[in-house]
């Protein structure tokens, strides 16, 4: 469990953060950067890719090549990060159980570590949510390590399934 410590801490920092201010806001008495875009231009297997910070947050837009499914991230915190990664699944159904969500959201994670080995850290992540699969439960946020929460739930209808999957540095 160290092992999923120093990487979360590792993941927040690489994915969260930026070194540079990019607005006015004054950063100094934050313990984070401003978020910056965790796919760059041009990655592979990605479309229709957009990514904008409006002051309080970072918003990335993507779609996967491979089946139209698309993905929104919201990036934000000062102090304290918050990272939700919304996958919109044309044509899945919103699984029945607590298991088949996890489930599915391991696959989701899954999916962007195998776009290249600069996101090889999601299947880390995917790793470790597998790993405490039966005590997360849909919809509320559950320790991985101290200061490592995640959150999983879905939204939509039967016919387009929104996963939600929010990672964050308390519940």
């Amino acid at each position: 469990m160290i092992k999923y410590a120093a990487l979360l801490l590792t993941v927040f920092a690489v994915l969260s953060c930026q070194t540079k201010q990019e607005d006015n806001r004054d950063l100094s008495d934050c313990l984070y950067a401003v978020p910056e875009a965790i796919f760059p231009e041009g990655t592979n297997a990605i479309s229709d890719h957009h990514f904008s910070y409006d002051g309080a947050a970072g918003k990335e837009d993507l779609s996967f090549d491979e089946d139209g499914a698309r993905l929104h991230i919201i990036q934000s915190g000062c102090d304290h990060l918050k990272q939700e990664f919304r996958f919109q699944l044309p044509g899945a159904r919103i699984p029945g159980t607590p298991g088949q969500v996890i489930a599915l959201a391991v696959r989701q994670f899954e999916r962007i570590a195998g776009l290249g080995p600069e996101f090889l850290v999601f299947e880390e992540w995917a790793e470790a949510i597998e790993a405490q699969s039966d005590e997360i439960g849909t919809g509320e946020p559950t320790a991985l390590q101290p200061g490592f929460y995640v959150k999983v739930e879905t939204e939509g209808t039967q016919k387009d399934a929104i996963l939600v999957i929010t990672l964050s540095d308390r519940p």
